[in-house]
C-alpha cells in the first residue's frame, strides 16, 4: 500500500477543506448592490471574494525548490447605510451606484520537505480601502448586477511582512542560510520591502451565448477586461536600497545586485483579460467545463514597456470530482516582492477556491 508522508498529508487535507467550502462562505452575491435597495434591519454584510482564492505548488526561477502556494483574499462592504447616503448628499444617486469596501489579501509559501523544518514564508500583504463606482446599473432589474465598474483606492499598502532592511541583518541571515546548506539564496526571502499605494481599477465585463452543432448544447462565455494604473506613493517606500542612497529610516544604502531598480519601473500599468466558457444546456459527463483563461500583461509607469511582465493561465475541471484546477506561466517581474526587481519565470499549478 501506498504511504503519502505527513507533509503531503497536511496539503491534500488543507485542500480538501477549502475545495469543499460552500459557496455562501465566500459569496459571489457581493457583486449585487445590495445598498440600491437597503432596508432597515436587513444586513447586507458579507465576506465576500476579492481576488482568487487559490492553493498550489509554484517553482520560481530565482528560487531553488518548489513551495505549496497559497493566497486568501477577501473583501466587506463597510457601512452601506451611512457610506450611500453620504454620498447622495455628495451628488444625486451616487451613494446608490457605488460602495466602500475594505480587503485584504495575503499570500504565503510553505517550503515542505524542502527546507529545514518547512517553514512557512510570508510573501504578501495587501491592506486596502476603495470605493467602488458601478456602471450599467439597470443590467438585471431582480438583482441589480451590475458587472462593469471603477474602483478607487482610499488606503492601499502593500507589503512583504518581512524585517531585514540593513546590510547586518542580511549578512547574518545569509551566514545562517549557509550554514544550513542553502548557499544564502533564501537570505533574499526576509528582505524587507513595502509601498504605500493610490491605484485605479476599471473592470469591463460581457456576456455571451453560443449555441453549438450539438442538441441542447449551449455555452455561455464571460470575458472580462480590467484596466489599471498604479503611484507609488514617493517617501514611503521600502524597496532596492542601492549603495550610496538611504531608506524610509534613513539607513544607508547597502544593496549591490545590477538588476536592482525602483518598483515603478516593473509595475503600475497593467491590462489583464480572463474570460470562462460555460455548459448551459446538457453537459457530458466527461466535460472539461467550466474552461477559464488568463492573460495578463504589467508594465512600469516610468519608462513603460521596458521591464515587461506576462502571465498566462489555463483552468479546467477535472471530470466526476469538480476539482477545478489551473496551471500558469509567468515571465518577468513581481514573481517575489523581496526580489520584485528581477526578471525571472515561475510555473504553477494551483486549485480556484470559490471563484472559478
Amino acid at each position: 500500500m501506498f504511504l503519502l508522508g505527513e507533509r503531503m498529508k497536511q496539503i491534500l487535507c488543507c485542500m480538501a477543506i477549502l475545495v469543499s467550502m460552500p459557496a455562501s462562505v465566500l459569496a459571489d452575491v457581493c457583486e449585487t448592490h445590495e445598498s440600491r435597495r437597503y432596508e432597515p434591519g436587513k444586513s447586507s454584510h458579507q465576506l465576500c471574494l476579492y481576488e482568487p482564492n487559490t492553493i498550489g505548488l509554484t517553482w520560481d526561477d530565482d528560487d531553488h525548490e518548489r513551495f505549496m502556494d497559497f493566497k486568501l483574499s477577501v473583501r466587506y462592504q463597510m457601512f452601506p447605510e451611512y457610506s450611500t447616503k453620504w454620498l447622495n448628499h455628495v451628488s444625486d444617486q451616487l451613494g446608490d451606484d457605488s460602495a466602500i469596501y475594505f480587503a485584504f489579501s495575503g499570500r504565503f509559501g510553505q517550503y515542505i520537505d524542502t527546507r529545514d523544518s518547512s517553514p512557512v514564508v510570508a510573501k504578501r500583504f495587501n491592506p486596502k480601502i476603495f470605493i467602488r463606482f458601478w456602471g450599467n446599473k439597470d443590467q438585471d432589474e431582480v438583482n441589480h448586477y451590475n458587472s462593469n465598474y471603477l474602483d478607487v483606492s482610499l488606503f492601499n499598502h502593500e507589503s512583504n511582512g518581512q524585517s531585514i532592511d540593513n546590510k547586518t541583518g542580511y549578512d547574518l541571515a545569509y551566514f545562517q542560510s549557509s550554514a544550513k546548506g542553502y548557499n544564502g539564496y533564501d537570505a533574499y526571502d526576509h528582505l524587507s520591502r513595502s509601498w504605500d499605494i493610490f491605484s485605479i481599477e476599471y473592470r469591463d465585463k460581457r456576456e455571451e451565448l453560443i449555441e453549438a452543432a450539438l442538441k441542447n448544447q449551449f455555452f455561455k462565455i464571460d470575458t472580462s477586461g480590467y484596466y489599471g494604473l498604479k503611484y507609488f506613493i514617493p517617501g514611503k517606500t521600502e524597496e532596492f536600497n542601492p549603495v550610496g542612497g538611504t531608506n524610509i529610516q534613513g539607513l544607508q544604502g547597502w544593496e549591490t545586485d545590477p538588476e536592482g531598480k525602483p518598483r515603478k519601473e516593473v509595475d503600475g500599468v497593467s491590462l489583464a483579460y480572463k474570460g470562462t466558457i460555460y455548459n448551459s444546456g446538457t453537459a457530458h459527463k466527461f466535460s472539461l467545463l467550466p474552461l477559464k483563461y488568463y492573460l495578463g500583461y504589467t508594465t512600469g509607469t516610468h519608462n513603460p514597456g521596458v521591464y515587461n511582465t506576462w502571465r498566462i493561465e489555463l483552468g479546467f475541471n477535472i471530470p466526476y470530482v469538480d476539482l477545478p484546477i489551473t496551471v500558469y506561466r509567468q515571465t518577468g517581474y513581481n514573481n517575489d516582492l523581496a526580489q520584485y526587481y528581477k526578471k525571472t519565470g515561475s510555473v504553477g499549478i494551483y486549485v480556484d477556491i470559490g471563484s472559478f
